[in-house]
């Protein structure tokens, strides 16, 4: 380490950290101040060569999750957690893991509970979290305990199926800014969600044979949606093209305007993914078919499209059919 004095009060110190690589930071101040300086970054350098385990523990949150998006990145099939971990980064990139505490994360989750937003959306922020520390800690680029175990959280409930009427799709298109309509109209037409609308790119879309692909999914299966004639019209006022994305409208521009629109409309209790339960719900008390349901919306499972079953017609005369005989034989 070094000291070397430079212009109007300033010194200009030099240090090797513990990966024997070469730093220069100026200080302001007299020479007493460049000297304390110099030994307290002289202090952390012995002190990570000899306990390495507390040079882990100063490594920033921010360094963490850049090195997450730059392995895992790619993987991941939707670009809301890009977006969510911005959100994040506000809150906690300067945060070294020793700073990053379950009281702080605590206090996270609850500030976005307090907010309004639902206990999925609090979970998702706390699952990136979770997931960027366990990938640190997975190549070592950090030892110590996860503090997002400790931090506790509210059970998600998955069983929401609020839809609109059709009192409230009309208002909603009176109400909805002109290229912010098309957007929600698609959801209403296909179940699609708002990542999914958003990020369509026009060489997914076949208005020949009237079929919507998606590659990027949420169960990361492929999945053909149909499309209804309809939504076919709106799609061809869009001037379709060779490529790029079909909405133009940004996710910040769109989700600000509709998140106005409803307070102006005092109808804060919906949620942009209630369109999807809105689809769903009127596809099944249409008579469609539950197996279609769950191909068209892209469920993993049937266990999570069966909460739209209780509304298919054919579904309650079915039901019915156990009071048959209940009552004994008996003449009306």
């Amino acid at each position: 380490m070094s000291i070397k004095k430079l212009k109007e009060g300033r010194w200009l110190v030099s240090y090797m950290d513990s990966n024997r690589k070469w730093h220069r930071i100026k200080v302001r101040g007299n020479k007493t101040t460049a000297h304390e300086k110099e030994m307290r970054l002289r202090e952390q350098t012995e002190t990570e060569i000899m306990f390495p385990e507390k040079k882990q523990q100063n490594v920033t949150f921010r360094q963490l999750t850049d090195n997450y998006f730059k392995l895992h990145g790619p993987q991941l099939r939707s670009t809301e957690w890009a977006y969510m971990a911005k959100r994040i980064l506000k809150r906690f990139g300067k945060h070294t893991m020793q700073q990053l505490t379950s009281k702080e994360l605590q206090a996270f989750y609850n500030e976005i509970r307090a907010k309004g937003r639902t206990v999925a959306t609090a979970r998702r922020n706390m699952t990136l979290i979770n997931a960027i520390i366990n990938l640190a800690m997975k190549h070592g680029d950090y030892v110590g305990a996860n503090p997002c175990k400790a931090v506790d959280m509210e059970p998600e409930d998955n069983k929401r199926t609020e839809y609109l009427s059709k009192e409230e799709i009309q208002v909603l298109k009176d109400n909805c800014r002109k290229d912010v309509w098309p957007v929600v109209f698609c959801a209403l037409c296909t179940g699609m969600r708002r990542g999914e609308i958003l990020d369509l790119e026009w060489d997914r879309v076949d208005l020949i044979h009237d079929n919507i692909t998606l590659l990027k999914t949420k169960s990361a299966k492929r999945r053909e949606i149909p499309i209804l004639p309809e939504l076919k019209e709106m799609l061809l006022r869009l001037s379709p093209k060779p490529g790029g994305k079909v909405f133009e409208i940004s996710k910040d521009a769109f989700n600000c305007s509709w998140k106005r629109m409803l307070k102006k409309l005092n109808m804060t209790k919906y949620h942009f993914h209630d369109l999807r339960h809105t689809f769903a719900s009127y596809f099944m008390m249409n008579g469609g078919v539950i197996t279609d349901l769950q191909q068209i919306l892209g469920h993993s499972t049937l266990n999570l499209t069966q909460r739209y079953a209780h509304l298919s017609p054919e579904h309650l005369k079915k039901g019915i059919q156990i009071m048959k005989g209940a009552f004994g034989e008996f003449d009306s």
